[in-house]
């Protein structure tokens, strides 16, 4: 099951407080009610995907991630990194709980935008700050910043994590972000870049030649990009 998971050793840095280390006090009273509830509602059918035996989060925008909350929006809108660090730390081998990685992720890493009222958790989750959690799961890594970096390492990782931003008003303002994740899947040699989640509606993964060949469909750009091994 997605959202059960053994025991696991800790080894965050005060970068980064895992949810076993998080202590139950009034400040953080919220964030464990939103868990809770999160872990009654649970994710769908529709929202999980099989691939070499491993259960890969899809369809952000369907199934359960609608009722499904971050801070007090709706995950629909904003769930794209931790959907996208989980599917990367499940294809590494890692053993993850969505469910307090969405809670880590509203600790650790919500993006906030000072002087403007909005709703808490809208703006989603800084992908710059997933370094800090592949640390927290002890997740051997590279940063890269191109995406012909991430083509190339991708063909010995075992998954990676792609943020970019993209085109608010034609190709002129970039501020909006997507993150998703990807693998190199040997099984397709004309299109060897297994994505999931490459768009919040998609209902399964897609292939495609490269990752710049991914973004170029909308003429996004590349923000950041982590590869697991």
């Amino acid at each position: 099951m997605v959202c059960k998971t053994p025991f696991q050793k800790l080894a965050s840095s005060s970068a980064w407080t895992r949810f076993e280390e998080a202590n139950e006090n009034a400040r953080l009273e919220k964030a464990f009610k939103r868990y809770e509830k999160n872990v009654a509602l649970g994710l769908g059918k529709d929202n999980i995907t099989a691939y070499n035996g491993k259960e890969m989060l899809i369809n952000q925008s369907g199934g359960n991630f609608p009722k499904l909350k971050f801070h007090n929006a709706s995950m629909k809108n904003v769930s794209c990194e931790i959907i996208a660090t989980y599917n990367a730390l499940t294809l590494a081998g890692k053993e993850v709980d969505f469910f307090k990685l969405a809670f880590e992720f509203e600790l650790n890493a919500t993006l906030y935008t000072k002087g403007l009222p909005i709703i808490a958790g809208c703006f989603g989750s800084d992908p710059l700050k997933i370094a800090y959690c592949l640390d927290a799961y002890n997740a051997s890594y590279e940063i890269v910043h191109s995406c012909a970096a991430v083509d190339e390492a991708l063909k010995t990782g075992r998954s990676g994590i792609i943020s970019y931003r993209w085109p608010l008003i034609g190709a002129v303002m970039y501020l909006p972000i997507h993150t998703f994740s990807a693998v190199y899947d040997i099984s397709d040699s004309s299109k060897p870049i297994k994505a999931f989640n490459r768009y919040s509606n998609h209902t399964k993964p897609m292939n495609y030649l490269s990752i710049e060949a991914a973004l170029a469909v909308d003429h996004d750009k590349l923000m950041v990009g982590y590869v697991l091994y």
